[in-house]
């Protein structure tokens, strides 16, 4: 049995039901006997079930479980309220009567609850053309099967997506799709350039021996960190190595490297050993394969190899 209980501006903001005691108090794990269901967003994000009075980490994590639970079931929604406390979603459809609450609850500054919930759509037909399902939310959803397929064409890509999700799939949205959930298995390029300090303080730690220099530039915006140009590395493994028992030819070579790199290129320097086969020496990140480049690479090189 449930009522609803009007606020002041005369919306249905919340339900109290005789089942789940009150949806408006929230659970203390010490003193209240809390039965209330929680989403678990790493085992719920192909198709979550919604129900009153379910817990939600925070309110990204509830918007995205209300899209996923209806783009299962080919429908479209429209948030119509959205701020910090609260989010309310209704159907596209004017004559439907489908639409959920969530706030914030009482005691916790970040987890939301279904405070209501007409699970029951009045509407009929199937949505192929979802505007609730954006690249972000398609990202989320195949992100493991294209962990085990990077090299998936885009347009293949998007006719899986269309077809197991009966949705229209514009080309752009398969692209974006695509590069987000790239970016989430790999971690944003950003990310990584952010903690390239710590990575060559690692390799000098746990290597002892090992050559690492690497060189930034001037932000071309004021007040922002410094630009990364280039880095190399020679491992101590590798500098004893051709010094005690590889032949003393030198192989050099560039080369693009593909991906989130912007365009970067791969310096190398390789030898042969005892057994003619091919043996790291030394590798270097670069901008662009250069006269000034190759300089720098190859006379870090030579310091390391006691080249004269």
């Amino acid at each position: 049995m449930q009522r609803k209980m009007q606020n002041e501006e005369g919306d249905s903001d919340c339900v109290y039901s005789d089942d789940l005691k009150s949806l408006n108090s929230d659970c203390d794990s010490e003193n209240e006997d809390c039965d209330f269901p929680k989403h678990n967003p790493k085992t719920d994000v192909l198709n979550p079930k919604l129900v009153l009075g379910m817990i939600f980490g925070n309110k990204k994590e509830f918007k995205e479980a209300v899209i996923a639970n209806q783009a299962t079931i080919g429908k479209s929604i429209e948030w119509i309220k959205d701020d910090r406390e609260k989010a309310r979603a209704k159907c596209r459809k004017p004559e439907c009567k489908w639409k959920i609450l969530g706030s914030l609850m009482q005691r916790d500054t970040l987890s939301f609850q279904i405070k209501m919930f007409e699970s029951e759509h009045t509407c009929f037909g199937w949505n192929y053309n979802n505007e609730s399902v954006n690249a972000s939310w398609i990202a989320r959803r195949y992100v493991d099967k294209i962990k085990s397929n990077k090299t998936w064409k885009v347009s293949e890509f998007r006719d899986t997506v269309s077809r197991e999700l009966q949705l229209h799939v514009s080309m752009h949205q398969a692209r974006r799709a695509k590069e987000k959930a790239i970016a989430m298995i790999d971690g944003h390029i950003n990310d990584q350039f952010s903690i390239l300090w710590d990575y060559c303080n690692e390799i000098v730690r746990s290597n002892p021996g090992t050559s690492v220099f690497m060189k930034l530039t001037p932000n071309e915006t004021p007040n922002k960190p410094m630009r990364f140009q280039k880095i190399y590395v020679c491992f101590a493994t590798c500098k004893f190595g051709f010094k005690a028992g590889c032949r003393k030819i030198i192989g050099v070579y560039g080369c693009w490297l593909k991906g989130t790199m912007y365009g970067a290129q791969l310096l190398s320097a390789v030898t042969l050993d005892g057994n003619n086969n091919i043996f790291p020496i030394a590798y270097e990140t670069v901008e662009k394969e250069n006269k000034e480049t190759w300089e720098w690479f190859l006379t870090y090189l030579m310091n390391d190899l006691e080249i004269e």
